[in-house]
């Protein structure tokens, strides 16, 4: 090699032209196919380069990570030193195991996301992660492991919603439902949609329709049952889009209560998406939306007030246990000038006043007739108040339906 050891070329002994010398054939040609051989030898880059010969030593001496790289995990994964720079995304509960600090090597990390379940990261042997044994990454969050070259260390990120449905936080798209057309009397259609459950960490995403059955207990999959404990009694049902964050699996509940359905096992996401009333059967409605209008409006008030001035509480055929808006229709008289004013229970109760705040919702003269299409907030007994500003006002009230903003 024409090489010294600091990398400078220079030409084979006896190769120098003299002035009037012959120039040998044989020293000629060895001078050629030493240039052209070393023209050809790999080398490093010296001047702006990194003095590396290899794209690894190149990144070690530029300071510089690995491409970025990125794989789904299903199940227990030791992470090995080619893992370096790595998103690891967990779609179930598992064990990350850590090959030995001082193989993986200063500076070596991994960005780890549990979307399925609980992530245990286990180091090498004795060797330890933020001073423990194991570290834990809670489903729905993410954490960057870093190795200093003997132990670990590791960075949280912040929760993630997994999928996270369409406009966020609290957000619910679609899962209406509706009575079955086969059998109205019993069972609850569910249509395809998406939501965040309760705890706005878990997206639900239903994909196809689903019919539930209010007459059994929940089973598993379209036609089954769909209530959660107990058998079915009059009263209110509010209908859950439940999940099973360690198989994906998707699915719907029925149950007396609003806020804590008895949730099958492995089913630990939920989000309460409607609400219904049932009297013997499945009392029927149509959704739109947030607001659900009863196929038959109910006359929930009709006739004499005689309890005069008093604030009085009204209970309407709208679901319990939740705050709704009951959509009514509201007609009064009397024979005295009059108003009648509709509140909700949770605010405090005022004086009506026919020509000063607050006013009245309807009111007129005496023996005329007022009447009007109100909202208005209830408790969650499913009632409203009312308070006449005379007594012997007739009163009569309809509710029509309710909006049920369902956690947004």
């Amino acid at each position: 090699m024409p090489r010294n050891g600091s990398g400078v070329y220079s030409t084979p002994p006896g190769t120098a032209a003299i002035s009037g010398e012959l120039i040998s054939s044989a020293k000629f040609n060895e001078l050629v196919a030493d240039i052209a051989s070393d023209l050809n030898l790999p080398r490093p880059i010296i001047v702006g380069g990194t003095g590396a010969s290899n794209a690894g030593a190149a990144r070690t001496n530029l300071g510089v990570d690995r491409a970025m790289i990125y794989a789904a995990k299903s199940a227990d994964y030791l992470a090995v030193e080619a893992d370096d720079n790595a998103v690891i995304r967990f779609t179930a509960a598992a064990t990350l195991s850590l090959t030995a600090a001082a193989t993986l090597g200063a500076n070596w990390h991994v960005t780890v996301t549990a979307a399925g379940g609980d992530i245990v990261i286990d180091p090498n042997g004795s060797e330890q992660i933020n001073g423990a044994e194991t570290l834990i990454v809670p489903q729905n969050h993410s954490a960057t492991i870093i190795c200093d070259g003997n132990q670990f260390r590791s960075i949280f990120l912040a929760p993630f919603i997994e999928t996270a449905a369409a406009g966020g936080r609290n957000s619910l798209s679609g899962l209406t439902i509706s009575n079955n057309a086969t059998d109205a009397a019993n069972d609850i259609d569910i249509a395809p949609g998406t939501c965040v459950d309760s705890t706005n960490t878990v997206s639900i995403t239903l994909t196809a329709s689903l019919t539930k059955r209010l007459d059994a207990l929940w089973a598993a999959g379209n036609n089954q049952g769909g209530l959660d404990t107990g058998t079915f009694p009059t009263g209110t049902y509010h209908v859950f889009a439940i999940k099973n964050p360690t198989t994906g699996a998707v699915d719907a509940l029925f149950s007396l209560s609003p806020t804590a359905p008895t949730l099958p096992t492995g089913y630990t996401a939920f989000r309460r998406i409607g609400s219904f009333m049932r009297a013997g059967s499945n009392r029927a409605f149509q959704q739109f939306g947030d607001e659900f209008y009863l196929a038959a409006p109910n006359l929930d008030v009709a006739g004499l007030n005689s309890e005069g001035t008093n604030a009085i509480l009204r209970t309407l055929t709208v679901p319990t246990g939740i705050n709704v808006k009951a959509m009514l229709r509201v007609r009064g008289t009397s024979s005295n000038a009059w108003g009648v004013l509709f509140t909700p229970p949770d605010v405090p109760d005022v004086v009506p006043e026919l020509a000063d705040a607050p006013l009245v919702d309807i009111g007129n003269s005496p023996g005329s007739p007022d009447r009007s299409t109100l909202a208005i907030r209830t408790n969650t007994s499913a009632q409203i108040r009312t308070r006449a500003t005379t007594a012997n006002v007739t009163l009569h009230v309809v509710t029509y339906g309710w909006i049920d903003a369902r956690g947004k």
